[in-house]
């Protein structure tokens, strides 16, 4: 998704995004990846606008009606092999440099071509997967889970730090667990590295949002929300700044216009001078202000505050924290030699196969 949030398409109100915008970034992404990697993108991507016409009422009609889907792959006969796996579980070669690192601003450079290489091997093993990760919550496919034969999967993958995930809207991804990273990297990396790790290491174990909920306290929100601003104060010229605002932004945006399952205003359907805030979201934001009058958070929640009768008010919020998060999305991807020489690897592989 990375890809989408900064191609010049997220820069349109999402009721001016047409079909013919879509087929476009399809034509361009076709480009670089295999249909698969398009295909599943998509599945996301339509749910955004699902979201859009059916519980926001921000849009008429979904650009995804009518748009072509890539085709599908040629489905594998095996679920998994140990080839895919021995693809990605190249630990051990990568501890090896670590203990012999000359310092830790060393160790960080080797975290981040693991990173970068893993990436692409965990999405080249999803692609060739698909057809199984789509279908695995089909009650008909032949691909389909029962609960235990997901635990059976799961039981095989943790041996090799993997596992196999929910993302909702009925498809699933193979995913490294979350203490991964942390793990291996947290006594070989500068300070800001192992705190970054450490933060988004809980957020895996404990994921705050599902398919139009949240799932976490509106409280816990605000804790998280805090991480990551104080990450930035601690470490300003961190290699994770632009990332740590883009997490802050995130549950910004969260914490102050909620969810389908959390409303921070009701009323005002028909009448926007109806709209209030409830009282305990207002308790809960009072304590927010008074116990962090220094975070930026609290300049977005008085504005809140003084325009929450605006039946407009969500959508201004909304496409400030989403500019901020594809401001700091094009930051943080602006300069990656390490994964632009990885994908040019990766991309001569992928031609080979293709009989290129």
């Amino acid at each position: 998704m990375t890809k989408f949030l900064r191609h010049p398409i997220t820069d349109k109100y999402i009721s001016d995004v047409t079909r013919q915008d879509l087929e476009l970034w399809v034509k361009e992404r076709l480009e670089t990846v295999k249909g698969e990697s398009v295909r599943r993108e998509l599945s996301t991507i339509g749910h955004i606008f699902k979201v859009a016409l059916e519980r926001w009422g921000y849009i008429q009609a979904s650009p995804m009606v009518g748009l072509q889907q890539p085709k599908a792959s040629k489905p594998r006969t095996q679920r998994f092999t140990q080839e895919d796996i021995d693809e990605i579980v190249n630990a051990s070669g990568y501890n090896e440099s670590l203990k012999t690192a000359k310092d830790k601003e060393e160790g960080n450079k080797i975290y981040n071509e693991y990173v970068a290489t893993n990436k692409l091997m965990l999405e080249k093993i999803n692609e060739a997967h698909s057809e199984l990760l789509e279908n695995v919550f089909m009650a008909d496919s032949k691909y389909n889970f029962t609960p235990e034969e997901w635990k059976t999967v799961n039981n095989y993958l943790k041996d090799y730090d993997l596992e196999l995930i929910d993302m909702g809207e009925g498809n699933a991804m193979i995913a490294q667990v979350p203490n991964f990273y942390y793990d291996i990297f947290k006594d070989y990396v500068t300070d800001d590295y192992r705190d970054y790790l450490a933060l988004v290491t809980k957020e895996y174990a404990e994921p705050y949002f599902g398919i139009e909920e949240i799932l976490v306290s509106h409280e816990k929100i605000a804790d998280r929300l805090l991480a990551w601003e104080d990450f930035q104060k601690k470490y300003p010229n961190s290699d994770f700044l632009a990332e740590a605002d883009i997490e802050a932004n995130v549950y910004r945006r969260a914490y102050i216009l909620g969810a389908y399952n959390l409303h921070t205003r009701e009323g005002g359907s028909e009448n926007p001078e109806l709209y209030y805030i409830p009282d305990n979201i207002l308790k809960e934001f009072n304590r927010f202000i008074q116990a962090n009058p220094d975070s930026p958070t609290v300049e977005y929640i008085n504005f809140y505050l003084e325009n929450h009768k605006n039946p407009n008010i969500e959508e201004i919020l909304y496409d400030k924290f989403e500019k901020e998060i594809v401001k700091d999305y094009e930051l943080e991807n602006s300069n990656e030699p390490v994964i632009k020489d990885t994908l040019e690897v990766i991309t001569e592989e992928d031609k080979e196969s293709k009989g290129e």
